[in-house]
């Protein structure tokens, strides 16, 4: 095979169609230990569209092994092939479960913000349910983020758990003088649980 980092360089937006395509086809080769690369090239930012619709066409299972790699592409939605990576990731369902269990431990709130709004609120209830217990988790807490306000309001909208859990958490954080930003938040989150 070709130089690695070549055929990477290929996927660069302002290469022709052509030269996209075969680096495409011959970077869909690469050996399961050199699959990362793909993942936010370092080269260059350039190369990021690309290479998400280079791992979205080879698809799961064969991204498998870099799945949470692939993850981490939501640490920022602005990034080139974010967007992109996210709706493949809706689509991959189930099996990313364990790896946004991973994610959720590092405390990175913007990313757990991301992965919130950008996969798991379009999952199926049955794959959302699969992390109630995380979702209640961040939910407890606090971030600058507001991820802990998404987990509350999907647990909410969903009926992911006990409503008096819920009503417990949101009391508690109506008291707390950190979460004033999220004030009106919080009583639309209420609202929406008084619906039910």
């Amino acid at each position: 095979m070709e130089d690695v980092e070549q055929l990477l360089r290929q996927l660069h937006w302002q290469k022709t169609n052509e030269e996209l395509q075969l680096a495409k086809e011959k970077l869909k080769e690469l050996p399961e230990h050199q699959m990362s690369l793909l993942v936010l090239p370092l080269l260059d930012k350039a190369l990021w569209d690309n290479a998400a619709e280079l791992l979205i066409e080879m698809g799961y299972p064969r991204i498998k092994p870099i799945l949470y790699e692939v993850l981490t592409w939501l640490q920022d939605i602005n990034w080139p092939g974010s967007i992109r990576i996210s709706e493949f990731l809706v689509a991959v369902g189930e099996p990313l479960v364990p790896y946004i269990k991973r994610a959720f431990t590092k405390s990175e709130s913007d990313w757990n913000y991301w992965i919130i709004t950008y996969v798991i609120s379009k999952w199926e209830k049955g794959v959302m349910g699969k992390l109630s217990q995380d979702l209640l988790e961040l939910a407890k807490g606090f971030d600058y983020d507001s991820a802990h306000i998404e987990a509350l309001r999907l647990l909410v909208r969903e009926e992911l758990v006990e409503e008096s859990k819920i009503k417990q958490i949101i009391d508690s954080k109506k008291l707390e003088d950190r979460n004033q930003d999220y004030f009106e938040d919080l009583i639309e989150i209420e609202q929406m649980l008084n619906c039910k």
